[in-house]
């Protein structure tokens, strides 16, 4: 079997944000092919992503097209509130999404936009 593997471009190694290299937040396995596949034969010129967790999608879609990209998602999940309420854990630290959306924002200011709210509201 001959297995494809998707190789870092080189545009990642200008997205670091606070020490940590957004390139972490991309998965290189199928997915990132999928997406390429995806560009390729849709060539899309505006991207609606529902669910934004670190951002890595949303930044495939903007380095690899010249799409515009809208993320929506509430980052505040009440199923995380009610799993930390009946197991006594701390709730996540939800610092980082906000960290990669200021991120994008400011790499991609006419192309990328963020809504925070639940999809269904949108």
């Amino acid at each position: 079997m001959n297995k494809k593997t998707a190789i870092i471009p080189k545009e990642f190694s200008n997205h670091n944000v606070e020490g940590k290299d957004i390139k972490s937040m991309q998965s290189y396995s199928e997915w990132a092919l999928v997406l390429k596949d995806i560009i390729q034969i849709c060539n899309p010129k505006n991207i609606l992503e529902i669910g934004f967790f670190e951002g890595g999608s949303s930044l495939n879609w903007l380095l690899h097209t010249n799409a515009n990209v809208t993320s929506v998602d509430p980052i505040y999940h009440r199923s995380d509130l009610i799993h930390c309420q009946i197991h006594g854990t701390p709730y996540p630290d939800k610092s980082w999404t906000f960290k990669a959306v200021e991120h994008l924002k400011n790499a991609f200011p006419e192309r990328f936009t963020f809504i925070q709210e639940d999809s269904r509201k949108v």
